[in-house]
């Protein structure tokens, strides 16, 4: 089951993909833009992890940032980050873990847009 934190906002992508990508430096989180909008945000090491045994903790989730329209300043987007299978073991721990950090992001991002002035909406749901 996958977990995505979506969020609406009153901003171009380019804002939003700013806002959303400073929130995660601040976290830790190296974030990998695949192209203008995508990306992925990691924190952590998955070797370590796995030779660790699952000590040293390891978090991935895609980054989806998407126009939805507007002008004359009535711009809005979507930023959603879903949980990335590949980021625990499959084990109930990590699974759990895992959970907890994307929680942990939802409401960090949800305060980071909100002291922006630009959240419209945020909702997580699960697939």
């Amino acid at each position: 089951m996958r977990t995505t934190s979506i969020f609406t906002v009153r901003a171009h992508p380019d804002l939003a993909r700013q806002i959303t990508a400073s929130f995660l430096s601040a976290e830790g989180y190296a974030v990998d833009w695949d192209d203008e909008w995508d990306g992925t945000a990691q924190r952590g090491s998955r070797a370590l992890h796995f030779l660790a045994g699952g000590i040293a903790q390891s978090y991935s989730f895609d980054l989806n940032i998407r126009y939805l329209g507007g002008s004359n300043g009535d711009t809005h987007s979507n930023i959603e980050i879903r949980q990335d299978a590949r980021a625990y073991t499959g084990d109930e721990v990590g699974t759990r873990k895992t959970q907890a950090e994307l929680k942990h992001l939802d409401a960090g991002l949800r305060a980071a847009l909100d002291c922006a002035g630009v959240l419209e909406h945020a909702e997580m749901a699960r697939s």
